[in-house]
């Protein structure tokens, strides 16, 4: 068992008339944080610690480490309280200081999935209604030419997919969370990514209609 420091949250409600997953919310939550409120720190809490354990395991299946290090975030944020700003996207920057915190965690460990953050093999793609806005259109065997073409792509590029796709995340805000240089570099794997794809799908040209219908809805 691990013998860090932990937090005890009660579960707080969201303010009157918003969802705690709407963006208006969390900035609510996030201004009365920096305002003093520990229940407003709860709630981030209970937004954030499963979506960040659930994040966590793409990096490594120390599942111990990975609480430690949620733990460590919100610790973080009590103890820089005083120190910190409006967050432009709450989402985005605690995903960002999660992932440094549990990368230099990792390193120090050596307890990355294969050794080293370049060759993990994580952020394995799976399809489903959150992905491709007409998933509908696919059928089960459109569907995993897809997804096997996307999980051979290099694990950064997987990861940012999955930051655009499930979790919403701009350009920007991807750059951030990965530390890359701007938004420019971000646009410019994912295109990468869209032309291996195609590479990658060119050989099922019975298929790739309705395929490149699917691809055609994801805007750079």
């Amino acid at each position: 068992m691990s013998n860090k420091r932990t937090l005890q949250f009660e579960t707080g409600m969201p303010p009157l008339g918003i969802s705690a997953n709407s963006n208006e919310s969390q900035y609510v939550i996030w201004v009365e944080f920096l305002g003093g409120s520990n229940k407003a720190l709860s709630q981030l809490y209970g937004i954030y610690s499963k979506i960040l354990f659930v994040y966590g395991r793409q990096f490594t299946h120390c599942d111990e480490q990975i609480y430690d290090t949620v733990q460590d975030v919100f610790i973080y944020l009590t103890e820089a309280r005083e120190k910190l700003s409006i967050a432009k996207s709450v989402k985005q920057y605690l995903f960002a200081v999660f992932r440094r915190m549990l990368l230099q965690a990792l390193e120090k460990e050596r307890m990355l999935v294969s050794g080293k953050e370049n060759d993990y093999e994580g952020f394995q793609i799976i399809m489903n209604d959150e992905f491709f806005a007409v998933n509908k259109n696919l059928d089960f065997h459109q569907k995993k030419m897809i997804e096997n073409a996307c999980n051979q792509l290099p694990v950064r590029q997987r990861e940012m997919l999955i930051l655009r796709f499930f979790e919403g995340m701009s350009y920007s805000e991807i750059a951030d969370t990965m530390g890359l240089a701007n938004s420019k570099t971000v646009r410019t794997m994912m295109y990468r990514s869209y032309h291996r794809l195609s590479d990658i799908l060119s050989p099922h040209k019975e298929d790739l209609t309705t395929i490149i219908l699917a691809i055609s809805y994801v805007k750079l």
